[in-house]
C-alpha cells in the first residue's frame, strides 16, 4: 500500500457569509477525492456554537464576517 493509498480522507469546514460563494466552494472542495466531507456555516457564530466544527481538519475562513470576524474566530 502507497503512502498516498494511507492517507485518511479530510474533513473540511467553510465558513462563509455570502450563500453563492460558500456554495461554488463547497463543489469545488466536494470534487476532491482527498476530502471525505465539507460542513458549512454561515458565520463565525454559527461555527462557533456547532460543536461539529470541532471535527475539522482544515477550515476556510472568511476574514471579514458579520459580527464576529474572522480573524477573532483564529484566536
Amino acid at each position: 500500500m502507497t503512502a498516498d493509498e494511507q492517507r485518511a480522507p479530510i474533513r473540511v469546514g467553510l465558513v462563509e457569509d455570502d450563500p453563492e460563494f460558500r456554495a461554488r466552494i463547497a463543489g469545488e472542495l466536494e470534487q476532491s477525492p482527498d476530502v471525505k466531507r465539507v460542513l458549512q456555516w454561515e458565520s463565525a457564530e454559527e461555527f462557533w456554537n456547532d460543536r461539529a466544527g470541532r471535527s475539522v481538519d482544515v477550515l476556510f475562513l472568511d476574514i471579514q464576517l458579520g459580527q464576529m470576524r474572522g480573524v477573532e474566530l483564529t484566536e
